[in-house]
């Protein structure tokens, strides 16, 4: 019996702070496992994950990006192809969060197109020092500005891992949506131009 081909393979790109836990959420996402100590992602790992989604089989690709905002002439090859992207930010640490605003630069100057999922994690942690109306005020700065959904969940990889599993669903549903939206627009055009 063969294997069912992928109707699309998803590109997600993962980018966000040293330490604000982007590889753990992954390895939740994928194995159900919490790393027992912290090690850097350098440059990067490149994850694959088989979903279905709204009767469509997808081949997901997960591109988790080193925190060190730099890597120059390797950034582009990272950025592009990304159809959806995930930021991460430590609820206990503001450096974290306020460096969202540069991730969301850097997308802009490679794939500004797309979905964004803006991940607060770490949410277990009592000592939590960004506020909710910090948080309120950035995404509706952003979304002036980002043209596509930003969508924003708090998580802790620690945690559920089907609270940890609604993060990538979400973004991947909305990803999705947008693809077959526009495989629709693509269709009327040409049925409009074979009328002719």
């Amino acid at each position: 019996m063969t294997e069912q081909r992928p109707s699309y393979i998803i590109k997600i790109i993962m980018l966000g702070y040293t330490r604000a836990g982007k590889t753990a959420l992954l390895k939740k996402y994928l194995n159900n496992t919490f790393p027992s100590k912290y090690s850097p992602t350098q440059p990067m790992n490149l994850e694959n994950k088989k979903m279905e989604v709204k009767g469509e089989l997808l081949q997901v690709a997960i591109w988790d990006i080193g925190s060190q905002m730099g890597y120059g002439s390797l950034l582009p090859m990272y950025y592009r192809g990304s159809l959806g992207a995930v930021i991460v930010f430590d609820l206990t640490d503001r450096k974290s969060f306020h460096l969202i605003d540069g991730w969301v630069n850097e997308l802009e100057k490679y794939c500004s197109h797309i979905p964004l999922m803006i991940v607060g994690n770490k949410k277990d942690l009592e000592n939590r020092k960004v506020k909710q109306n910090e948080i309120d005020q950035l995404l509706m700065e952003l979304r002036k500005r980002w043209r596509e959904p930003i969508i924003y969940k708090e998580t802790s990889a620690k945690g559920d891992r089907s609270e940890v599993a609604t993060i990538f669903e979400t973004l991947v549903s909305c990803i999705l949506d947008k693809i077959l939206l526009l495989e629709e627009y693509e269709d009327e055009e040409e049925d409009q131009i074979t009328s002719i």
